[in-house]
């Protein structure tokens, strides 16, 4: 609104000196070209053309009704990137859970952790109690070989230490280890055992325990990848049932964290809050909108048709994606790959932003040949008419740069780029120029309707007509004196 207008004013005419070669300049013979003949085509069937824009977007939204948010890992990048290779090389060495592993955190609260001492004495028991019994055996061998009872005893001890330990010995080595550290703590065994014989959970490494005793963590590592719908069920799992019956009599909290949990936990919270913001900005944009055209019908129009481009947008990123139709073309390794849980959230605030700005130009050019003429069905025929190149046009540049996204290796650039180009090309096209077209001639007059006591709303010109106006109205009486002087 500055800089541009600064430079057309410098520029003038000369802004039209080089002509665009193989592109004829529309022709000024007040005959109907292009849309204008699609403006009085829709017309005259409003009907019919009605209820065919609805079918392709009732069609196209289908498969929202199975919108499922996710996350996705980096299995679905490209093959060519050191990222995927070393995905696939973990996912054969170790399973597919191995590359998202559930990061699990213990609080241990007032009882802070400790040792089983009382398995730690049990095991010490048995160690005493079996060595004992082996020097007794090698005393008795000693005394059957003749040697004298006072020297067999301290010999059999002898040969007893200086034995090389066994697999089993070992073993029990290590357990005493095991129970002299805090990570033995009976309440965080339980709780490991209880997770480790959960159905999807292949492995549970080792507890850490901090010094304090306060808190302890150990990983889990799934049966299924991190992305996958299993996993997801895992970590629902374990909050919901698992650890709240381990936990339960004890002073412990525990918490599930990962990547699969925390992108749970950012698709939980925006599935939450994307209908709270869907109704703010209807509800803003209705009150805009009723100042601005001064009508009731309009804002409710254009809220539910930026409902209808949004969910036919989201229909198709759903088909693409989440059910993989065609998803290899696009460079999608992998077929069906899940929406990013964001996605929805800021193409519904992008989108809404440009279908606004669509149905305000083809709104404020119908009111205009309204007010001028007070026909509303060649109001609706002329606005279109006039306003469809431009929407088109904007709409056309929109859909060019966000298809170049699609060639971006990142899977959520693609469900960016395809879902926002083909929501703004079903709004420009079939929203903006067939649907609500239709619908306004079917509504007559009425589209402008606002009631008695809304009428003292102020008045906001849109383009700058109510300046105009003023202008003219000032200069008029002007222009009126000269003849009598």
């Amino acid at each position: 609104i500055t800089l541009i207008p600064a430079l057309l004013a410098i520029m003038g005419k000369r802004i039209d000196s080089l002509r665009v070669p193989f592109i004829k300049p529309p022709p000024h013979d007040h005959r109907p070209h292009g849309w204008a003949r699609w403006a009085r085509f829709i017309g005259r069937i409003p009907i019919p053309a009605m209820l065919v824009a609805i079918a392709v977007l009732v069609v196209l939204g289908i498969p929202v009704l199975n919108l499922e948010l996710g996350q996705q890992n980096n299995g679905q990048m490209p093959q060519s990137t050191t990222v995927r290779q070393s995905y696939d090389l973990l996912r054969e060495g170790f399973g597919p859970g191995v590359n998202g592993p559930l990061l699990i955190a213990v609080d241990s609260g007032s009882d802070h952790f400790h040792n089983d001492q009382k398995k730690l004495n049990q095991l010490q028991s048995q160690q005493q109690q079996q060595e004992q019994q082996a020097v007794q055996q090698a005393t008795a061998q000693l005394e059957a070989q003749g040697v004298p009872p006072s020297e067999a005893q301290s010999e059999a001890e002898q040969q007893v230490k200086s034995q090389p330990p066994t697999k089993k010995e070992k073993q029990a080595d290590q357990q005493e280890q095991f129970l002299k550290t805090t990570a033995s703590d009976p309440r965080l065994v339980n709780l490991q055992n209880k997770i480790g014989k959960t159905s999807g959970v292949k492995d549970v490494s080792p507890a850490i325990v901090d010094k304090s005793g306060v808190a302890a963590s150990f990983s889990v590592v799934p049966t299924t990848a991190p992305s996958a719908d299993a996993t997801t069920d895992l970590v629902n799992n374990l909050r919901d049932k698992v650890i709240p019956a381990a936990d339960k009599g004890t002073t412990l909290t525990t918490y599930v964290g990962g990547q699969t949990a925390s992108y749970i936990d950012l698709a939980s919270r925006i599935s939450d809050r994307l209908v709270r913001v869907i109704v703010v900005v209807i509800a803003l944009s209705l009150i805009l909108l009723l100042i601005a055209f001064r009508s009731i019908v309009v804002p409710l129009i254009s809220a539910v048709m930026n409902l209808l481009s949004v969910a036919a947008s989201y229909g198709v990123l759903t088909f693409v994606f989440q059910e993989g139709h065609g998803a290899s073309l696009i460079g999608v390794d992998g077929g069906a790959t899940p929406i990013v849980s964001y996605v929805p959230l800021m193409m519904f605030a992008i989108l809404f932003g440009l279908s606004m700005d669509y149905q305000v130009f083809l709104m404020s050019r119908m009111r205009e040949h309204f007010e001028q003429s007070g026909n509303n069905h060649e109001a609706v025929v002329d606005g279109l008419a006039v306003s469809a190149r431009v929407i088109t046009s904007a709409a056309l540049i929109m859909v060019a740069v966000y298809t170049s996204f699609i060639l971006n290796g990142q899977p959520v650039v693609k469900e960016f780029g395809l879902g926002l180009a083909a929501a703004i090309a079903i709004d420009a096209s079939i929203v903006r120029c067939v649907l609500v077209p239709s619908v306004m001639v079917l509504l007559g007059k009425r589209n402008w309707w606002l009631p008695r006591f809304m009428r003292r709303l102020p008045r906001i010109g849109i383009e700058g007509e109510e300046y105009f106006k003023a202008r003219d109205a000032a200069a008029a009486p002007a222009g009126g004196s000269n003849p009598g002087a």
